[in-house]
C-alpha cells in the first residue's frame, strides 16, 4: 500500500530531489556526462562514447546509457538529464530502508537510515549534481542487501542476485565496483556462524557472475581501440593509486589530516551518530552476523579510499552509504523517540512547498541554451555557434547538449541567432541571454525579415 512508512519514506526523497530539478543547473562534469549521454542518442555508435567530437574512454558506459534513454523520453533539458539520478534515489531510499530493517527489525532506525545518508552535506551535494555516485550507490548497496540475506539464509539466488549487481556497478564506474567482493573476503577473518569453505566457494561464484555483466563492453571497444587499455586502466584507474601519472592531476592529492577534518567538519550531525552506533553494537553482547558483515564494509571501505592519491571529497558518498545504517541506530538510540510517524506529513509539507515555490524564469545557466533554441524553433532561423571564438570545452558540451546541430559559418543575406563569447559580442544584434561565458544574440542583417 502506498501509505506504508516505506513508500512514504521513499517518497520523501524523491520529492526532495526530484522538486525541482528542471531549475537546477549543469556545469563541469555534469554538463558534460550530460552531452555524452545525449550523444549516445545522435552518434553512429551507441557503444562507443564521445564528448565534444572525441574518444571518450574515462569511464564505462551504462551511467550514460540510462541518461539517453531518460533524454530520449523526455528531451535534451536539465530535467531530462537528471531523472535518472532521481530513480537511483528512490531505489537507494528503497533499499537501505529494507536493509536496516532487516537488520534491526525496527521501524524508526529503517526510515532514519536513508534520512542519514541523504541528508549529508557531501551526498546532498553530489546527488544534485548530474553525477555517478547515485547510480552507482543504488547497485552498491542493492548488492550488499542480497549479501546480507545470503549470510542469513544460505541461498544461492542471493549471490546471484549479487553477482549481477556487482557487475552492474563494475559498469558504471570500473572497479569501485568491486568493493562488495572486497569486504566479502575479509569477513571470512570476523564471521562465525558460516562454513568458511562454502562462503568462499560462493563469494567466487558471485565474482564470476559478475564478469560477462561487463566484460563483453570492454572486449568490444579494446577490439574497436587499443589505446583503451592505457588511457582508461593506466592513466584513470591506477593512476589514482599512485602507479603512474594521471590526466586528471588536477585533483587534489589531500593530506590524510584534511581529509579526516573534511569528513568530520561536512559530517558533524552524522560522523558522531555513526561512531555512536558502531560503538554501542560492538560492545552489545550479541552482534549478528549481518550486523558484523556491516560493520566490516565500512572498515574496508574506509581503508580502500586512503590508498586512493586522488583524495576527491565526493569518494566519501559511499562511506556514509554503508555507515549511515549505523548512524540510524546511534541517532533512534540515543532520540529514544518515534522517527517513522514523521514521515506521511513531512512529505506532504515537503511536496507543498515544491508545487507553491514560484518558478525561476530568468535564464543564468546553460540551460539559456535550451531557450535559444526554442526561439530558433518558434521563428525559424538557424542557429550559429563560432566554435573558433568558444574555447571552454564546458561551454561546447552545453551546445552540444542543448542545442544539438548548428552551423559553424554565419549564413548571408538571413536573420540567425548566435552563440559567442560573451566578451567579444556582436556590435548591432540583439543580446537575447548571457550566462556562464557566453552570450545568446539575434542578428538581423540587412534586408532580411523575421
Amino acid at each position: 500500500m502506498f501509505n506504508s512508512v516505506r513508500n512514504w519514506t521513499v517518497f520523501f526523497f524523491v520529492v526532495l530531489f526530484a522538486g525541482r530539478i528542471g531549475d537546477g543547473d549543469l556545469r563541469g562534469d555534469s554538463i558534460n556526462y550530460a552531452a555524452i549521454s545525449r550523444n549516445v542518442l545522435t552518434g553512429d555508435n551507441p557503444l562507443i562514447l564521445t564528448l565534444n567530437g572525441e574518444l571518450y574512454m574515462n569511464k564505462p558506459p551504462l551511467f550514460f546509457w540510462l541518461n539517453a534513454l531518460c533524454i530520449k523520453i523526455f528531451g535534451a533539458t536539465v530535467f531530462g538529464a537528471k531523472i535518472a539520478v532521481v530513480a537511483a534515489v528512490a531505489g537507494i531510499a528503497w533499499v537501505l530502508y529494507n536493509l536496516s530493517k532487516k537488520l534491526f527489525d525496527d521501524e524508526d532506525i529503517a526510515v532514519a537510515t536513508p534520512m542519514m545518508f541523504f541528508f549529508s552535506y557531501i551526498v546532498y551535494k553530489n546527488t544534485q549534481m548530474l553525477k555517478m555516485e547515485a547510480l552507482l550507490s543504488f547497485f552498491l548497496i542493492a548488492c550488499t542487501y542480497f549479501l546480507v540475506l545470503y549470510i542469513q539464509n544460505q541461498s544461492r539466488v542471493y549471490i546471484f542476485m549479487a553477482g549481477i549487481l556487482m557487475g552492474l556497478a563494475v559498469f558504471t564506474k570500473g572497479p569501485v565496483g568491486y568493493s562488495p567482493f572486497i569486504t566479502s573476503f575479509f569477513f571470512v577473518f570476523f564471521g562465525r556462524g558460516i562454513d568458511k569453505r562454502k562462503y568462499i566457494a560462493d563469494m567466487f561464484l558471485m565474482f564470476f557472475i559478475s564478469i560477462p555483466v561487463y566484460a563483453w563492453w570492454y572486449a568490444y571497444v579494446l577490439m574497436k581501440n587499443p589505446y583503451f587499455f592505457d588511457h582508461y586502466v593506466i592513466k584513470q584507474n591506477l593512476a589514482r593509486f599512485g602507479t603512474e601519472e594521471s590526466e586528471t592531476a588536477y585533483y587534489a592529492v589531500r593530506p590524510m589530516w584534511q581529509y579526516l577534518k573534511y569528513l568530520f567538519l561536512h559530517g558533524i550531525y552524522f560522523t558522531p551518530f555513526a561512531i555512536y552506533g558502531m560503538v554501542k553494537l560492538l560492545r552489545s553482547r550479541y552482534t549478528s552476523e549481518t550486523i558484523k558483515f556491516m560493520l566490516v564494509t565500512v572498515g574496508v571501505y574506509f581503508v580502500v579510499i586512503h590508498f586512493v592519491k586522488t583524495k576527491e571529497h565526493r569518494y566519501l558518498y559511499e562511506l556514509y552509504l554503508f555507515a549511515s545504517v549505523f548512524a540510524a541506530y546511534g541517532f533512534v538510540r540515543l532520540l529514544k523517540r518515534n522517527v517513522s510517524g514523521y514521515v506521511r506529513p513531512a512529505a506532504i509539507v515537503l511536496l507543498s512547498m515544491f508545487a507553491f515555490m514560484p518558478p525561476v524564469t530568468k535564464p543564468t545557466t546553460y540551460d539559456a541554451l535550451h531557450f535559444a533554441k526554442q526561439t530558433a524553433e518558434a521563428r525559424n532561423l538557424p542557429i550559429v555557434a563560432a566554435k573558433s571564438e568558444i574555447t571552454n570545452p564546458h561551454d561546447i558540451a552545453a551546445m552540444d547538449y542543448f542545442v544539438g546541430k548548428y552551423l559553424v559559418e554565419r549564413p548571408k543575406g538571413t536573420a540567425y541567432i548566435e552563440i559567442v563569447n560573451k566578451k567579444t559580442g556582436i556590435f548591432g544584434a540583439e543580446r537575447l541571454y548571457e550566462f556562464r561565458d557566453l552570450a545568446v544574440y539575434l542578428v538581423t542583417p540587412k534586408g532580411s525579415a523575421l
